[in-house]
């Protein structure tokens, strides 16, 4: 009997605690670095509520959508150590000079040490969460700090993970790496992707799963850029990562791929604060594939205004695509064309699928090509004085002009009151008559490419006055 009783004593009071801790988990502010965290507690369970995020003390990460794990592959939510990882592998690595601190799994066969926060702050209002994790290590006599900040509004469908580092003076190089096994909602395998111009890129894996896509990718958003990407064979993101905590841009496309994805960025050894910040997306409405075109080459006639790049468009009817999708254009540099149909440079650009209403996340994308049409190389060459002889009260430019009487190949001599970019707008009507002081230039205008040479040196027109009485004497009887 009195055994029994202690039986039953003992596990009404394992029931308290298990119930403690539970609750204890369902709150947005953790009671010490063993507790989990989680953001949006009644989320990740349909198409409107959002993500459920759940973060161990030292931030390892798992999220919940539509029901579903989209990280391998428990929920965290019986284990307390600050570096608990729901599966495989999982965790960061922050790597100061050849030292390395693991808060999970990830990297943790090249060593390291296990990192436990020195401070943790978490705040909900509203629809709005967020965790700050603070960590601060002494190497070779100095601190160095890390910050991870996750933040989150439901219902999104994406949240953002800060990296903030602090680099004493004299320190060595500081570099941090974050990962994880992919689990893709359950289907657990995808090809890998990276979209972008650096260093804006997107990168991800991403499956289609009866009609419908999963999708899981890092986005980078500001600050420090990447140094290193990952999407992959999950077995291989710590050997890929390697000693050197940089991934090798490394992305497997083959749609039986278990998948796993990581990014690395190095903040190098200068003294100060810096930051990476980056979206987690899990959801892309954008169409997998990229934009189409009955042409992608066009060429920007030299002396032409600009060029509609995006004319030659046949894919998806604009009215037709998933609400928030539109194309977006970029330049080589990765800037937005703010005016596709009127561009004026030649180049390189790319035109994609952007989702606005998940992070900006993109479809592959399509290569357009402007070519400069050709132009005119050759100068005119002129002097660069001319006035008039009364009792003309005109000039004619053609005299100044000191040229070939053999003009280029294909082209005509034009004057014009502007130094560039000669138009209508500035073209002598009647070169021949000039009657109105100023400086004139001559281009050679290609009247097959319609394009213009450079403008000669400036011609100075004087215009004198002449006397109405004549050069001859009155004569008087």
């Amino acid at each position: 009997m009195n055994q029994r009783f202690t039986f039953l004593k003992v596990f009404f009071l394992m029931l308290v605690f298990f119930c403690t801790a539970i609750k204890a988990q369902l709150t947005c502010t953790p009671t010490n670095y063993n507790d989990i965290t989680i953001m949006n507690t009644t989320g990740g369970t349909n198409a409107s509520n959002g993500l459920r995020i759940l973060l161990s003390g030292a931030g390892n990460l798992q999220v919940y959508r539509l029901g579903s794990p989209q990280i391998f592959n428990s929920d965290m939510s019986f284990s307390f150590s600050p570096n608990t990882v729901p599966g495989t592998t999982n965790g960061i690595v922050w790597m100061i000079g050849t030292t390395k601190f693991n808060t999970g799994t990830l990297n943790a066969s090249f060593g390291g040490t296990s990192l436990t926060p020195v401070s943790s702050a978490c705040t909900n209002s509203g629809s709005t969460f967020q965790h700050v994790i603070n960590f601060s290590q002494t190497v070779s006599g100095l601190v160095y700090g890390l910050k991870v900040t996750y933040d989150y509004v439901s219902p999104n469908n994406y949240l953002t993970i800060s990296y903030e580092v602090t680099i004493p003076t004299g320190g060595q190089q500081v570099k941090v790496a974050q990962g994880w096994d992919t689990l893709l909602g359950s289907s657990d395998r995808g090809p890998g992707f990276v979209s972008g111009i650096a260093p804006n890129y997107i990168m991800g894996t991403q499956q289609t799963v009866s009609g419908s896509v999963i999708y899981e990718a890092f986005k980078y958003k500001s600050g420090q850029p990447w140094s290193g990407y990952y999407s992959a064979i999950y077995t291989s993101l710590n050997s890929n990562l390697g000693a050197d905590n940089v991934f090798n841009n490394t992305i497997d496309t083959s749609s039986t791929t278990d998948n796993g994805i990581g990014i690395s960025v190095d903040y190098g050894s200068t003294a100060g604060t810096f930051s990476s910040v980056n979206d987690v997306i899990f959801l892309c409405n954008a169409p997998t594939s990229a934009p189409t075109y009955s042409s992608t080459n066009y060429t920007l006639a030299c002396g032409a205004a600009s060029v509609n790049i995006a004319a030659n468009y046949n894919g998806v009817a604009i009215g037709s695509l998933p609400a928030g999708v539109t194309i977006r254009y970029l330049d080589s540099l990765g800037n937005i064309v703010s005016t596709p149909t009127a561009v004026t440079t030649a180049g390189t650009y790319y035109a994609m699928y952007v989702d606005s209403n998940n992070a900006d996340c993109t479809s592959p994308s399509t290569t357009i090509s402007v070519a400069q049409g050709a132009c005119c190389t050759a100068i005119p060459t002129v002097n660069t004085a001319l006035s008039n002889t009364c009792p003309a009260t005109a000039v004619n430019l053609n005299n100044a002009y000191t040229g070939s009487t053999s003009l280029p190949a294909g082209t005509a001599l034009e004057w014009h009151t502007a130094a560039t970019s000669p138009s209508a707008g500035n073209l002598v009507a009647t070169p021949t008559a000039v009657t109105t002081a100023g400086t004139y230039y001559a281009y050679y205008r290609d009247t097959t490419n319609n394009c213009y040479s450079s403008a000669s040196s400036g011609v100075v027109v004087t215009i004198a006055n002449c006397c109405n009485a004549g050069n001859t004497a009155p004569v008087i009887n």
